[in-house]
């Protein structure tokens, strides 16, 4: 299961109490994510329907009509997860980790990331059983748009899987110093 397996084994959580922040390795984190993700998870993780929170931008447009890019400044709830840097709600990190992958269709119809899927060997893209899993219970996740094409992780987007050369950072990452919402409109 190649890096599909590195996500279902880095944390499973004791409680609806413990959280986690999933880091890929190709990332740098703005110094103030960790108060954003606790800020977050104060202000939204009693609601059911929230299924993590996300320190990416959201940029990704899966399906043309059904979800677009969103560009305001406060934090709100969207279908699609960015992997770049996650923190799961506990409970249903829970319940995606008893599911059984190997007996499992992941394909969302409409969506870009279902094609991609189909195009990969199963263990590398376990990000399509997660926005499965989100579509199948009507589960958001948590994004924030910060203003000056800043974000709260930045991808190095280096020559590898996803990038044919080294094309630099995406985004340049939210200093201590600047803009962050303490709790910001329910999503």
């Amino acid at each position: 299961w190649g890096l599909a397996h590195a996500w279902y084994s880095c944390w499973y959580p004791k409680s609806d109490a413990e959280h986690a922040i999933i880091l890929e390795d190709d990332i740098t984190v703005s110094p103030v994510f960790y108060r954003f993700t606790k800020n977050m998870w104060n202000a939204y993780g009693d609601r059911e329907e929230i299924a993590g929170v996300t320190l990416q931008r959201q940029r990704l447009v899966p399906s043309p009509g059904k979800y677009r890019t969103l560009q305001q400044q406060d934090p709100f709830a969207y279908k699609l997860l960015g992997t770049w840097g996650f923190s799961p709600s506990p409970r249903h990190w829970r319940k995606f980790l008893e599911l059984d992958f190997n007996k499992l269709n992941p394909h969302v119809p409409g969506l870009i990331t279902s094609k991609w899927f189909a195009r990969q060997r199963r263990g590398k893209m376990w990000s399509q059983f997660w926005i499965w899993y989100c579509e199948k219970h009507t589960l958001y996740n948590i994004y924030l748009t910060p203003p000056n094409r800043k974000a709260l992780a930045t991808n190095w987007r280096e020559a590898g899987v996803h990038f044919g050369k080294n094309k630099g950072p995406d985004f340049q990452v939210v200093e201590t110093h600047e803009w962050l919402p303490a709790g910001g409109h329910p999503p």
